[in-house]
């Protein structure tokens, strides 16, 4: 059960980080900058990007959305039947679950 719950609750954090990070990026950075943040190892970049995946779909918002909600609704129905059955089976459909509410956000 505590492993459900971290999951969970790890799911939550990785979508307010990812959320956090979008809007301190988009209040700080001018567009196409880039700044250190390990030097050496991650940069962040300033970007718009309104496609999917190196920007493919630009501009096709409505298709992006409605992959998001499909993938999302598989997610719940395995999450339902198998998710109390398999502990990894759940971190991995509640990360996935956080990145889609994540990229929802993002498109609305």
């Amino acid at each position: 059960m505590v492993s459900y719950i971290l999951a969970s609750i790890v799911a939550v954090l990785v979508l307010v980080v990812d959320q956090f990070t979008k809007a301190y990026v988009a209040a700080n950075f001018t567009l196409a900058t880039s700044r250190d943040f390990i030097p050496g190892l991650i940069d962040l970049t300033y970007i718009h990007n309104d496609g999917g995946a190196w920007g493919m779909l630009g501009g096709y918002t409505w298709i992006l959305l409605s992959v998001t909600i499909i993938i999302m609704l598989v997610c719940i129905t395995l999450l339902l039947k198998y998710g109390s059955q398999d502990k990894l089976m759940f971190w991995a459909i509640m990360l996935v679950l956080s990145g889609g509410v994540g990229n929802m956000i993002d498109r609305i």
